[in-house]
């Protein structure tokens, strides 16, 4: 069997979870509030960024030089056409590039592109590829089947759906397949038995990456009381890591600003400096 072939019972439950998520099924029948959608694509602006990062790693650890080429081609393409192609398309939606370029991201985000630039900077190239992999093949098969329902109205909606299930991003797909069952054939069981976890991770964050549209997610803020007054305490939210959580991937959910580490410094009158400093220091190892 390739390695798509193998990977693909990973796979196919996660993208049938998509297809038939309600933020999905609105986009593709036209019905679907824009406040969500533009959520999405200011996230999606973010997650791109990223993106043009892996498409660096893989022009230096590509492993002959059609391949470094190929990744070397994605990343000036990235940089130089898609993205002002995702402004242009953002500003349908009525979200300036100003607005674009402040958005922070959410947890999701975060987790999942942090996830896949430790991937590719510290993982094989076949790390790299299997990582990649599962934002490209959702993204086709979910665009094709919308597109096999029929189009929707909304022509925004229906021009990400023509631009999904096109031909142009099915060669880019099917190009990242062969690519796969590539280093999946030379790779040894235990590389292959890796490829499979990165690869069910990737697609767990493609699935968590609609749902956080769908729910607005944000870094929430909560209160405590102490006595008659309310002292804001923190902004965490740790993203769920649905497989082995590493150290930096929880850091990057539970970060303060300097300044809200300063509020919790001055406000909160703790027992004694041990305490305090039990509280703080997690916090200002990730910073």
């Amino acid at each position: 069997m390739t390695g798509t072939e193998e990977l693909a019972p990973i796979g196919d439950p996660i993208w049938e979870s998509i297809f038939d998520h309600p933020m999905v099924r609105q986009l593709g029948d036209g019905t679907l509030n824009e406040k969500p959608f533009r959520y999405w694509v200011r996230q999606d602006y973010i997650y791109l960024t990223e993106y043009a990062r892996l498409f660096a790693h893989g022009a230096t650890k590509a492993p002959n030089m059609t391949q470094m080429g190929t990744f070397a081609e994605l990343l000036e393409s990235t940089l130089n056409t898609e993205m002002d192609l995702h402004r242009a398309y953002a500003a349908e939606f009525g979200i300036n590039e100003s607005e674009l370029g402040s958005t922070k991201p959410s947890p999701t985000t975060q987790a999942y592109t942090d996830f896949l630039i430790r991937t590719a900077a510290t993982g094989t190239f076949g790390d790299l590829v299997t990582a990649l992999l599962p934002c490209m093949w959702g993204f086709n098969i979910t665009g094709k089947r919308l597109a096999d329902r029929g189009k929707p109205d909304h022509e925004g909606y229906a021009e990400w759906i023509d631009t999904y299930a096109g031909e142009e991003f099915t060669e880019l797909t099917e190009w990242c397949k062969g690519l796969m069952n590539d280093v999946w054939a030379e790779g040894t069981p235990a590389q292959r038995d890796r490829y499979r976890e990165l690869f069910r991770t990737s697609a767990r964050y493609e699935y968590r990456f609609w749902d956080a549209a769908w729910r607005e997610e944000g870094w929430e803020i909560w209160e405590i009381q102490q006595g008659a007054q309310s002292r804001l305490i923190s902004q965490i939210i740790i993203p769920a890591i649905p497989i082995r959580p590493t150290m930096s991937g929880l850091l990057s959910g539970v970060r303060l600003s300097h300044s809200l580490t300063g509020q919790l410094q001055s406000n909160i009158d703790l027992p004694n400096n041990s305490m305090r400093e039990r509280l703080m220091m997690p916090f200002s190892a990730g910073t």
